[in-house]
């Protein structure tokens, strides 16, 4: 008894694709189903061979070229009229560009809905045997189809781009939802002069010469930037906009995430915020005394603060969370340096407002600051229906078991206490 089509795909969905094409050859009919005409998720990643790289970067070459191999293989042999998905994670560079260009091609020729290539380099175990090669540039011009693009989320990491191809790109595909735009070495700008863009979620991160974002995106929920506080952002006719992540490691500017988007914040439910404060250019009373915007639909903020002096603390932030009365997730992230223990929370301009509505407070790797406490126990007391506090550590700082204990204690009855090791990152919140 054979199994049905439809539940042979659904089984190799969770395949890799060396065994999709593996499974493809144990017979004729499967060949030609499987992998010539109808597999529509062609997902290229090889994690062992980037292994390899990490710990030797001198068998880069060689491994770059059976992995192009085996892309090109069955990209050659799909004769299929459409696929879903096409991705390629491997650490590959300008020295592929022939391949890649033809990958892309290809993907664009199929109708494809979902494109990525995340074409970065592992992060060598020793930095010194680094052989650093030039981003993969995506191309200047595209085929002529004579088809309406399908493409709806195209996500492009370590690939060199223009401002000029991501005008073309936001004007050829009329379908495109998800753009996410990671380490591209010469782009300075996103800019549309199309007023009818689907754009749903933007990401634009770590491009270090951009200058600015120019684009009208009535239908945008969610916008995430990483990188120069400097930029200038102008986005237009976001009504639905609901979801900003800003992250900056650079120094000073402290009032940057709360100028890129001044016009959208009555209408956020969430904020994150990842931010490098240097306490010579930016004293902690500036913090405590920025101007706030009115969060009255704020749900959820997520807060790490960087440093590298001992004035970071987050007392400095109440006012914030006290600015968003229908606050129901706070997470915040130690700064894992020493706080100023001359700044007191009788020093924090507050205006007495309760925490009405937060039912989760969430600490990533505290470790028992007097002035984080403080703020804890600030939260705590005026938190009327707090529901539970979780602790996450991440390996391998453990959190020391006498500031767990301190905490718990500090917790009434009704408070659910979780104390567990971190899942994920800070930065992979940024969604």
């Amino acid at each position: 008894m054979e199994l049905p089509h439809d539940i042979i795909l659904s089984i190799l969905f969770f395949c890799t694709m060396k065994d999709v094409v593996r499974t493809s050859l144990v017979s004729k009919k499967w060949k030609t189903q499987l992998l010539l005409q109808d597999f529509p998720w062609l997902i290229f990643k090889d994690p062992l061979a980037m292994k390899k790289i990490e710990i030797n970067p001198k068998v880069a070459r060689k491994e770059r070229s059976m992995f192009v191999k085996f892309v090109n293989y069955v990209v050659d042999q799909h004769e299929g009229p459409s696929i879903d998905e096409f991705k390629v994670v491997f650490d590959l560079g300008i020295s592929c560009q022939y391949h890649i260009d033809k990958w892309v091609v290809f993907a664009l020729s199929k109708q494809v809905k979902k494109l990525e290539l995340d074409l970065s380099a592992p992060l060598l175990q020793d930095p010194k045997l680094a052989e650093y090669e030039k981003y993969y540039d995506f191309p200047q011009k595209l085929p002529d189809f004579n088809f309406k693009h399908t493409l709806t989320s195209l996500c492009l990491k370590s690939v060199n781009l223009t401002t000029e191809i991501v005008d073309l790109l936001l004007n050829c595909f009329e379908l495109l939802e998800n753009l996410i735009i990671e380490h591209s070495q010469d782009l300075t700008s996103v800019s549309s002069s199309s007023s009818v863009l689907q754009l749903k979620h933007l990401e634009v991160s770590v491009c270090y010469s951009m200058r600015f974002i120019d684009i009208s995106a009535p239908k945008l929920l969610s916008f995430t930037y990483f990188g120069n506080p400097t930029i200038r952002v102008d986005i237009r006719n976001a009504t639905l906009l609901s979801k900003v992540s800003i992250c900056s490691f650079w120094r000073g500017n402290i009032s940057f995430a709360f100028d890129i988007l001044p016009k959208y914040f009555s209408q956020l439910e969430y904020i994150c915020l990842r931010m490098y404060i240097h306490s010579e250019e930016v004293p902690l009373g500036k913090i405590n005394h920025l101007r706030y915007p009115a969060l009255p639909k704020l749900k959820y903020i997520s807060l790490e603060i960087l440093g590298n002096s001992n004035r970071n603390s987050l007392l400095g932030w109440i006012p914030l969370f006290e600015a968003c009365p229908r606050l129901e997730k706070l997470r915040l992230m130690g700064t894992g340096v020493e706080d100023d223990l001359s700044f007191k929370m009788e020093n924090v301009s507050r205006n007495g407002r309760k925490f009405k509505c937060l039912k989760t407070l969430e600490l990533i790797a505290y470790n028992g600051d007097q002035n984080e406490l403080q703020l804890i126990t600030h939260i705590i007391e005026n938190a009327t229906i707090l529901e539970e506090v979780i602790l996450a550590w991440e390996p391998p700082c453990m959190t020391p078991p006498e500031v767990v204990l301190e905490l718990r204690q500090k917790l009434p009855q009704r408070v659910k206490f979780i104390f567990m090791e971190s899942n994920d990152d800070f930065f992979n919140s940024f969604v």
